[in-house]
């Protein structure tokens, strides 16, 4: 039974060209648990790259296309080489068919690495060609239908940093995730479960607004509120 499948994208086909190939020339299956990421791979050494994520339901992956669209606009604003949507496409209903087992909502991720690093050895001689990995995952941690708990935390910079400092590169889904495994231990579990990064003044603005929700939900309902931080 296939729980968890994973597939090395051919980066010469899925970043180049506006043709779908041929299925063989789109992705290659590999062994989920082999070592397959090469150590002067650009995700390894600087984590330059991007991905994007999204549940895969009873075989249909949700809202693909816009995930896509924005794996297409980070690619750009990182200034990698502009992604072939359909052969992505193609690809990522590759990996759904391997998938046979019977949770119905595996994870779905498309990971993309700048490639081998050309400051290198062996990057040196290398083409700049990206490397690209899709899997699907039941084992995992997997989207709950859960309640959540919310914290808004700020950046700690002005929303208008974007114009100004383009290098930040926010609105790019990017592999470096140092500063969001971070927020991570900052929000455990045991104090919040989601988070929702503001400008310096919209948290203060965001804070005193969700107090006075749940202060009002609190005092309309007679049953305990879940306990929330903000």
């Amino acid at each position: 039974m296939s729980s968890i499948v994973l597939a090395v994208g051919n980066g010469k086909t899925l970043f180049g060209g506006s043709g779908v190939a041929p299925d063989a020339d789109l992705v290659r299956f590999v062994d989920p648990e082999s070592p397959i990421i090469n150590a002067f791979d650009l995700c390894a050494l600087r984590g330059d790259g991007i991905f994007e994520a999204t549940t895969v339901w009873r075989g249909f992956p949700v809202s693909l296309e816009n995930h896509l669209k924005r794996l297409a606009n980070s690619a750009r604003l990182v200034d990698m080489p502009e992604p072939n949507i359909p052969a992505l496409t193609r690809a990522v209903q590759l990996v759904i068919d391997q998938y046979d087992d019977p949770e119905p909502g595996p994870m779905l991720r498309i990971i993309v690495s700048r490639g081998l690093d050309p400051d290198t050895g062996v990057g040196k001689a290398a083409d700049r060609t990206p490397t690209v990995y899709i899997f699907l995952d039941a084992k995992g941690t997997l989207h709950s239908l859960e309640p959540i708990t919310m914290a808004s935390m700020t950046r700690g910079y002005p929303s208008d940093i974007t114009a100004r400092a383009p290098w930040l590169l926010n609105g790019a889904k990017t592999l470096s995730y140092a500063f969001k495994c971070a927020v991570h231990r900052e929000c455990a579990p045991a104090v919040a479960s989601a988070t929702r990064f503001c400008s310096r003044r919209t948290a203060t603005r965001w804070n005193a607004r969700i107090r006075r929700l749940w202060h009002a939900m609190a005092i309309r309902s007679s049953r305990p509120t879940r306990a929330s931080v903000f």
